[in-house]
């Protein structure tokens, strides 16, 4: 369904191997196997898949977080074609996520 890549956003990027629908859930992205919360509310036991570290930010995202319990998926906001690189808006992560969107390329919507 996906795999990484060189990325025109930012170093490497997740991308669709083969077409994706509209609403479809692409990957849990990350869980909590614990709700207590250490410090600095960071929650204890947060589990993170491997894609999560490669998704790139893009305001104008393709994709969007749904939340299940204590699940974070990512779910298709339209069509993806075959080749298309995966994006999600990081000023919608929960706050216990890195938000930072400095560096990232913001690529033209045709």
């Amino acid at each position: 369904m996906f795999d990484v890549r060189d990325s025109e956003i930012n170093g490497k990027g997740v991308f669709a191997t083969s077409s994706i629908v509209k609403g479809a859930v692409v990957d849990k992205m990350f869980w909590i196997t614990d709700s207590r919360r250490d410090e600095i509310e960071w929650p204890v036991n947060l589990q993170l898949s491997k894609m999560c570290w490669k998704v790139n930010h893009q305001a104008e995202s393709n994709c969007r977080l749904v939340t299940t319990g204590q699940e974070w998926s990512m779910q298709t906001k339209r069509d993806i074609q075959a080749d298309e690189e995966l994006t999600i808006d990081y000023r919608t992560l929960p706050r216990f996520m890195d938000r930072d969107i400095a560096g990232f390329n913001e690529l033209v919507v045709n």
